[in-house]
């Protein structure tokens, strides 16, 4: 984030003071120098200028995250891909060794019950508004410094009163015009990072959309397949149940029963019709 540096202070050569303030952000490579006359008109640009690089940097962030979740999304399908295959292969390879060891066999467990792996997208939290600037005071006319030293003709002749007159309105008009475009510019910045905030916000809640609907999808593509899979478990068993009985429901009733294996692998009933087919089994009625 942003860093803001001591006020420093320097004079003239009249003896008037000057400041400066050093104003950083490591994570942009950004450095100021920032130079005036009124302190606290100083520090407010000091604190806009931070406010508008941290601006830049949340949004940057906010876009690389995004990205950097649908690369590991994306990653993460050809892992679950790849996990579904070798789980598939080896539970294959486990019923057939349960199979030819005449274990029992469960129609239930063959159904896939896993809840989607994947947790709901939580949204970010919005990004904070920019704080208001630190308006400079408003010059008066009857201010010290508006009211320069009288000398005695000053006061006794008129040409001299009006000179004076006209001195007085000078120094408090110059300064009142340029708070007036300090104010200005400040109000100008601060209009600007305002919009800079709401542009982050509907980027920041874009994103987010965009990542939800990418989990619903994935999600009801997940459910979608389970439905397809217990569609198929239903189809097979009612094949089954319109064969004769015979010896084929002791083995299929001992195969679950005596198979061990981990508890994250899928029970797949295509493999079991592929090795019941495979041993030249006839389907019987199944209870």
């Amino acid at each position: 984030m942003g860093r803001i540096g001591p006020l420093q202070t320097t004079f003239t050569a009249r003896g008037l003071p000057r400041y400066r303030l050093e104003v950083w952000h490591d994570e942009l490579n950004r450095y100021s120098m920032l130079r005036g006359d009124d302190p606290s008109a100083l520090v407010s640009q000091a604190q806009a200028r931070v406010a508008q690089w941290d601006a830049t940097w949340t949004r940057r962030a906010a876009i690389a995250a995004y990205k950097h979740l649908h690369h590991q999304q994306r990653a993460l399908a050809l892992a679950q891909t790849q996990e579904a295959t070798d789980i598939l292969a080896e539970l294959e390879n486990t019923l057939r060794r349960a199979l030819e060891h005449n274990p029992a066999f469960d129609w239930e467990a063959l159904r896939d019950r896993r809840p989607f792996p994947e947790a709901r997208p939580v949204e970010a939290v919005a990004p904070q508004e920019p704080p208001r600037p630190s308006l400079p005071p408003e010059p008066q006319r009857d201010d010290p410094i508006f009211q320069p030293a009288r000398r005695v003709l000053d006061l006794l002749l008129p040409s001299r009163r009006e000179k004076y007159r006209r001195r007085k309105e000078k120094l408090f008009g110059d300064a009142h015009e340029e708070w007036r475009k300090e104010v200005g510019r400040l109000k100008s910045l601060h209009a600007k990072m305002r919009e800079q905030h709401e542009e982050l916000v509907c980027q920041t809640k874009h994103s987010f959309e965009l990542s939800f609907d990418d989990w619903q999808n994935r999600r009801a593509a997940f459910l979608q397949t389970q439905l397809a899979q217990h569609s198929a478990i239903d189809g097979i068993r009612e094949r089954f149940q319109t064969g004769a009985p015979g010896y084929i429901v002791e083995i299929l009733q001992r195969v679950l029963k005596r198979s061990h294996y981990p508890d994250w692998m899928p029970r797949d009933l295509e493999l079991v019709s592929r090795l019941v087919n495979s041993h030249a089994i006839e389907p019987v009625v199944l209870a």
